[in-house]
């Protein structure tokens, strides 16, 4: 308080303004005085006026226009210092939708990995929705290697998101468990079969036969996956957040579990709300999150590697 009292006082006292403030006194008596009022009637006390306002609130002014370009410049320079490049507003909002899937969109487009981390990526995973988009064309590249961990539909984190994304029991199963079934045993499949075409040709399942026939099972899969660069795995663990990563960049939005009473009562997803930052590789943010994915993928107590079940699709009789 003792510094913005200053910084006012800085303002007020300045010579200039001081200067406006005394012509305008001094002008407003000289039309009080009966010889000058006699000539100028009301237009002395007009100017003085003015002059008395400019060297009032002109300095009021600087100083809130001052101190906003200071809380401003420090929140840019923390965000500067710590690496987020960019601050969205969340998925829900209109406005700033279209600025996140174009950022989204020229991140993937400038990638030889993607790692994801969430729980249903229900729109991200669907090869149908912007299926002309460089996300969509990431994810069927078998040249860009692909690792997704979701949220397993099964577990007690699912119901719980359910329950409170529905908390009259108005659905069947919970959209949050709809979605994540519907990424993993539909969206996820179709990519990878979109995979095996880009990879084999219009003809992958004659050569896909030709390997499992000639091939141990294990081995079988090991090939195929190999060569489409793409494995999903489920977790148990509650969620915290997504991640969405790049080779250069990080998409990170914050998970809730709670859900307040301004929220709509028909919506059924407490996800999206809160801002998604983007950090850049060169950053704590980038490192963080991106152990935090690395941790949850390479502990088999938390996750479950579905890869080969998803690919039951591939089958020597068809």
């Amino acid at each position: 308080m003792r510094t913005d009292s200053n910084k006012l006082n800085m303002f007020v006292t300045n010579k200039v303004f001081i200067v406006l403030d005394l012509i305008g006194v001094l002008v407003i008596i000289a039309h009080f005085s009966n010889f000058f009022s006699d000539y100028f009637e009301g237009t002395l006390l007009t100017i003085g006026m003015t002059f008395l306002t400019l060297g009032i609130t002109i300095p009021i002014s600087l100083y809130f226009q001052t101190k906003q370009s200071n809380d401003s410049f420090t929140i840019i320079n923390a965000c500067h210092n710590y690496g987020i490049e960019n601050l969205f507003e969340g998925r829900k909002y209109n406005k700033s939708y279209g600025r996140i899937r174009r950022s989204v969109n020229d991140a993937f487009e400038n990638t030889n990995n993607l790692w994801l981390l969430g729980i249903a990526f229900p729109e991200l995973l669907n090869p149908e929705s912007a299926s002309d988009s460089a996300a969509k064309r990431c994810l069927k590249d078998t040249r860009v290697n692909v690792e997704v961990i979701l949220l397993n539909p099964d577990s007690e984190a699912a119901r719980r998101r359910a329950e409170i994304e529905d908390p009259d029991e108005i659905c069947d199963e919970g959209e949050t468990i709809r979605n994540i079934r519907s990424t993993i045993y539909n969206h996820v499949k179709i990519i990878m079969r979109a995979r095996l075409e880009n990879r084999y040709g219009k003809e992958w399942k004659i050569i896909i036969n030709e390997f499992r026939t000639s091939m141990d099972e294990n081995d079988f899969f090991n090939k195929i996956i190999e060569a489409i660069k793409i494995r999903i795995k489920i977790t148990e663990l509650d969620p915290i957040a997504f991640v969405i990563t790049t080779d250069n960049t990080l998409f990170s939005e914050q998970y809730s579990v709670g859900r307040p009473d301004v929220m709509d009562t028909t919506a059924t997803c407490i996800g999206g709300y809160l801002p998604i930052l983007q950090y850049k590789r060169s950053s704590c943010g980038y490192d963080f999150l991106k152990s935090h994915f690395n941790y949850v993928w390479n502990h088999e107590n938390l996750t479950k590697d579905m890869t080969i079940e998803l690919l039951d699709f591939i089958n020597p009789s068809s």
